[in-house]
Formats: structure tokens, sequence, C-alpha cells
């Protein structure tokens, strides 16, 4: 499983794991456990997000989760191709949390079907 800062999905995919983890800025693994963790996707310099979803825990205790993309998350309003993104990893629990930002979504057109 990798995780990387950098994230290229074609459009169109979908039921195809996305894994991510939380780091420190020093590219350390950070403690996620007994979070909720969210993944925001957004246009550079936008005020809102064009995705927002819950991923599951793969492994919190080193800040690794996954999501699983699905056919509705793509489209107009949300992730389209070619397009770039920033996305960040969103981390909660009573009385924490904090965001973990660097990551980049580039998104590739899909090859024609005819």
């Amino acid at each position: 499983m990798s995780y990387e800062k950098e994230i290229e999905l074609v459009e169109n995919t979908f039921g195809k794991d996305v894994n991510l983890q939380a780091q420190d800025k020093d590219g350390n693994a950070v403690d996620l456990t007994g979070c909720t963790v969210k993944w925001v996707v957004y246009k550079f310099g936008a005020t809102s997000a064009v995705l927002i979803v819950t991923c599951t825990a793969v492994d919190l205790a080193n800040g690794k989760v996954k999501y699983s993309l699905q056919s509705g998350d793509w489209g107009s309003g949300k992730l389209e191709a070619p397009q770039e993104y920033k996305s960040s990893l969103v981390a909660t629990k009573t009385g924490y949390q904090e965001e973990f930002q660097d990551l980049t979504v580039k998104t590739l057109e899909a090859a024609p079907s005819s």
C-alpha cells in the first residue's frame, strides 16, 4: 500500500481505494487513534470543497486511512478531469481537531470509449 503526497486518478474511476496518511511537517506519521477522518478535496484558491468524505481506518496509530472512490464522486461541481486539486485530511475527536494539508490530487482524462 502506497501513501503518496500526490495522487493521480483517472476520470470516472470508482471502486478503487485511495490510500492516505496524516503526517507532520517532517513527514512522520501522526497518531489518529479515536479520530474520525475526513478527506476534503478542493480547487486551488477555492472557498468550498468539491468532495468531503469520511475515510475508513486502516492503521490509525500510524495515521493511515483510505477512501474507496464512488461513481458519484465525479461530475460537474465534483471531481472533474483534467484538473489539479489540493486536499487535506481533517481528523476530529472530542476535544481535538487537526487538519493535515499538502496532498495534491491530479485527475487525468479517461481514454475515449470509441
